[in-house]
């Protein structure tokens, strides 16, 4: 069962979707949750839909990282259909 309040890379969100990271960004891209040099804009930010989060093995780097739930949404509207549930 995955957890609800979950935050996942792109990376991590495509690979549940069967789908590339490029995919997934594409489409947060089209529903303008990213911008055109690919940071979250603030919508994505006023929306809760990421955290900038930092990198467990070296605190010093961070990511961004989406919220499971709320970007699955969009993913399955844009025709994404998880693959995996692990």
């Amino acid at each position: 069962m995955i957890e609800t309040e979950m935050y996942l890379t792109m990376t991590e969100l495509g690979r549940r979707y069967g789908a590339s990271a490029h995919k997934v960004g594409k489409i947060l891209k089209d529903w303008g949750y990213r911008d055109l040099q690919g940071m979250p804009t603030p919508l994505a930010q006023d929306d809760g839909m990421v955290e900038q989060r930092a990198v467990e093995d070296r605190p010093w780097v961070s990511h961004w990282a989406w919220h499971f739930a709320k970007t699955s949404e969009i993913l399955e509207f844009a025709g994404l259909t998880q693959v995996d549930s692990k």
